[in-house]
């Protein structure tokens, strides 16, 4: 089932399922083949790097939110 979403600032994100989304990314043709050559040299696809930057960006994001607290 794929169901259309609106993202925090009304952008569409497109859910496939409970557990994946797809968002519409827009970067400099020169960082997408930064990420996609430093991607594939950790022996990981694109979208695997994204998901893990993503994830230790939001990590690092909610341990300083509590340390503000």
């Amino acid at each position: 089932m794929v169901a259309m979403a609106r993202g925090f600032a009304g952008e569409s994100i497109t859910s496939f399922d409970d557990e994946m989304s797809e968002i519409l990314l827009l970067l400099p043709r020169e960082q997408v083949a930064e990420v996609e050559r430093t991607a594939h040299s950790l022996g990981l696809t694109t979208a695997q790097f994204i998901r893990r930057m993503l994830a230790v960006a939001l990590r690092a994001s909610e341990s300083s939110a509590c340390r503000t607290r």
